[in-house]
């Protein structure tokens, strides 16, 4: 197997990984159910994106307090 290739495009792993997670989702739960799931887990990536620029929730707080 071509490991290197994988190194090289880690953005096809993720999407394939992505896809079949998906269509998993999709067949247990149902269409729109998994469509929930996948929202819910972008609120939460780009929630931990933007509170990961302020060193965690407690820097955020820090952040929010000190500008008052």
């Amino acid at each position: 197997m071509d490991f290197e290739f994988w190194r090289r495009h880690p953005g096809r792993l993720h999407g394939i990984l992505g896809g079949l997670l998906f269509g998993l989702l999709a067949t247990v739960l149902g269409f729109w159910q998994a469509i929930f799931v996948f929202f819910c887990a972008g609120v939460g990536y780009a929630l931990a994106w933007y509170l990961e620029q302020y060193g965690g929730f407690y820097g955020f707080l820090a952040h929010l307090l000190r500008r008052r």
